[in-house]
């Protein structure tokens, strides 16, 4: 079997989990979900959002997430975080996620541009459905880690503006990486280049942006507060581990570093993105509202 098909049959493994977690998930009370609101008008499912805010709190302006999820690049949609969506606006936020196009259709750069184009939406939008845009922060995991990192730097730096085509004037004022994936082009290794591959499109190595994807190269000067995540069986974990011994070289000290040492919490597994695939865990209900007071402690700044 080729490796694509194998990548394929992976991805397919994944989906019929993520089906049957949805499936048997209760839901919070008190949250309403605005659901597949187009934020670009061409008919694609994957350029739909979700908005999830506090039921008794609907006209009133609170702190917005904005939430990416991960996949690998090459799948999922924002239903896959939906359940974690849900927590977090029971916290006092309201929520923004959504879809991206995937790989290997389309490359890092097109989903760049998608999650810009979000971006551009909740701008836009902020007055119809109260976003407080003075508050906002992001938050993405493991793939979508690396785009909530990558969003961050891009704002703030012109060239890779010009090389992913995008911009915006939003500011964050923190980002949360959770298991993330923080350089795609570590994992070119031969095995892995019909992986690698589809993310960069024709030309691999020699495209423009293929020297451009590495967050920890262009971490911001003035980079908002980071809080990051990982466990001992997280099969990332060097991403985030990576990440944070590169801010602490550079004095960076505005950061919460959470690292679960065990593989095990009882009879559960802790593996990657945890607090998103299983947020009732003990850890997870930690990380996660470590997380919110991290968010909350930053904004007003």
């Amino acid at each position: 079997m080729c490796l694509n098909k194998l990548i394929d049959k992976f991805w397919a493994f994944i989906a019929e989990q993520d089906k049957a977690r949805i499936a048997r998930t209760v839901y919070p009370e008190g949250i309403k979900a605005f659901k597949d609101i187009p934020y670009l008008d061409d008919g694609d499912e994957y350029h739909l959002l979700d908005v999830y805010k506090p039921e008794d709190k609907l006209d009133e302006k609170l702190p917005t997430i904005f939430d990416i999820h991960g996949g690998g690049w090459y799948y999922g949609k924002k239903e896959i975080n939906q359940e974690f969506n849900f927590i977090m606006a029971t916290k006092g936020f309201q929520v923004i996620s959504g879809n991206y196009r995937l790989a290997r259709q389309y490359n890092l750069r097109d989903i760049v541009q998608d999650v810009f184009a979000q971006l551009k939406w909740i701008e836009e939008n902020a007055e119809k459905y109260n976003f407080d845009l003075d508050n906002l922060v992001i938050c993405g995991d493991s793939a979508g880690g690396w785009l909530a990192a990558m969003t961050v730097a891009i704002i703030k730096n012109k060239h890779l503006q010009e090389v992913y085509g995008v911009s915006s004037t939003l500011n964050f004022k923190a980002i949360s990486l959770i298991c993330a994936v923080l350089n795609p082009t570590r994992y070119n290794y031969p095995i892995l280049n019909a992986y690698i591959k589809p993310l960069y499109g024709k030309g691999f190595k020699k495209c423009g942006f293929y020297k451009e994807t590495n967050f920890l190269k262009y971490i911001p000067e003035d980079c908002p507060p980071i809080f990051m995540n990982t466990a001992k069986g997280d099969i990332f974990k060097s991403g985030n581990m990576e990440l944070y011994k590169v801010l602490k070289k550079k004095n960076f000290t505005d950061m919460v570093y959470m690292y679960y040492p065990d593989k095990m919490e009882g009879d559960h597994k802790i593996e990657h993105v945890y607090n998103i695939l299983n947020p009732y865990y003990d850890v997870s209900k930690e990380t996660n509202d470590r997380m919110a007071e991290f968010f909350f402690e930053n904004l007003n700044k």
